[in-house]
């Protein structure tokens, strides 16, 4: 087998931030959510059933690491959506495993 390069170790390096970021359950709920529209921050809250700072500090971290776009529509109303297409191929990936394991 031949040795990865400094290009390709950087990669899986960024590649597993991503899967940490997208680990945590309630991220995963919200993304989920965001797979097929742009969603308003209320209706994510009633979704992951979690408090409103706790959504949004979710949303905060997703927006930092480039996952997912905010829109502001008029005063105090927030959308956000699914930046990155490969996030809904593997949220897919995610729950075709899961139905298999049932």
């Amino acid at each position: 087998m031949n040795p990865m390069t400094p290009t390709e170790r950087f990669d899986l390096a960024n590649a597993a931030v991503v899967l940490r970021i997208v680990s945590h359950p309630t991220r995963l709920a919200i993304l989920r959510a965001l797979m097929d529209r742009p969603v308003h921050v209320g209706q994510l809250v009633s979704l992951t059933d979690q408090s409103q700072p706790n959504v949004s500090q979710h949303l905060a971290v997703l927006r930092e690491a480039g996952l997912v776009d905010r829109r502001i529509d008029g005063p105090k109303r927030l959308y956000y959506a699914v930046k990155v297409a490969f996030l809904r191929d593997l949220l897919r990936c995610i729950e075709a495993w899961a139905e298999g394991q049932r």
